[in-house]
């Protein structure tokens, strides 16, 4: 359990510095508000496996991903 919870820190890590680039690059600012929100959605997901909750921290992990799926068809 607790590689997992490794594992999810890194992801919400990862959001978290990708949301800050996005924000502070001029030319990846309009696509931000598409990114906002990943992060968190990420730390709910890694509440959730805190929790012993696997499979909803799994759910909450999907949103997240199709997020990031809708920003890359959007700088397409």
């Amino acid at each position: 359990m607790k590689r997992l919870k490794s594992t999810f820190e890194d992801f919400r890590v990862g959001l978290d510095q990708l949301e800050i680039y996005f924000r502070n690059t001029p030319e990846l600012q309009p696509y931000y508000v598409k990114l906002v929100g990943s992060a968190s959605g990420a730390a709910t997901a890694e509440d959730q496996a805190s929790a012993g909750h696997a499979d909803q921290a799994g759910h909450t992990l999907l949103t997240v991903v199709n997020r990031l799926a809708d920003l890359l068809v959007a700088m397409r």
